[in-house]
């Protein structure tokens, strides 16, 4: 199909943010930002420099209808915003941060976990209606296509491990399982696989 594009995300995108990244994971989203998740998330996404922000993301249109998300960045990316992201959350949530702030620390020592020179591939998806047309291999092409014109040598992601889906169709790209990671968080335990493609630049 010729009437497929992918483009730059902008502050206006919010709502299909929001929509597609809760597909990547809403249990996980749920548990660590609590019942205020969708307006968290709207929020970070509409502030420059953070590893929310829209900066970082791309969409995926079939004929101009927004069908997929790409939510990624460097390792020196992630270097420059981390910290803002701390306070961008703790500018919305104010008094309530110090809720989610244990589980924020638990994920972010377990989850995205880069070495310098790797690309981290931190969300991806489309809608249901639209799977099965090979949307999510070209934002993985795409993002490949960002890595190598960067010169970086490795791109990262993390996949629940019960995403059988999407772990074949990783594994057909090219991405190896490199590490188990277990997340904890109360009651709940999330069991991902850790995937890495290296990178011939």
């Amino acid at each position: 199909m010729d009437d497929i594009k992918i483009i730059k995300g902008n502050e206006t995108f919010y709502e299909d943010f929001i929509n597609l990244i809760l597909f990547t994971g809403e249990k996980i989203f749920y548990s660590i930002f609590g019942k205020n998740v969708k307006n968290i998330l709207k929020n970070l996404y509409r502030e420059k420099e953070n590893q929310f922000s829209y900066e970082f993301t791309n969409f995926i249109e079939v004929q101009n209808k927004i069908c997929g998300m790409l939510l990624s960045y460097s390792y020196d990316d992630k270097k420059k915003v981390e910290l803002n992201t701390g306070r961008f959350l703790l500018k919305i949530m104010k008094i309530d941060f110090l809720k989610i702030f244990p589980n924020l620390l638990k994920s972010f020592f377990v989850l995205e976990k880069l070495d310098k020179g790797d690309y981290y591939i931190s969300n991806i998806a489309t809608y249901p209606s639209f799977r099965g047309m090979g949307l999510g291999t070209k934002l993985l092409t795409f993002s490949e296509d960002v890595a190598k014109n960067r010169k970086i040598k490795r791109l990262v992601l993390e996949v629940e491990k019960e995403n059988e889906n999407a772990i074949k169709v990783y594994e057909k790209f090219g991405f190896k399982k490199e590490k188990d990671l277990d997340l904890k968080i109360e009651d709940k335990t999330f069991s991902f696989y850790k995937m890495v493609k290296n990178l011939n630049n």
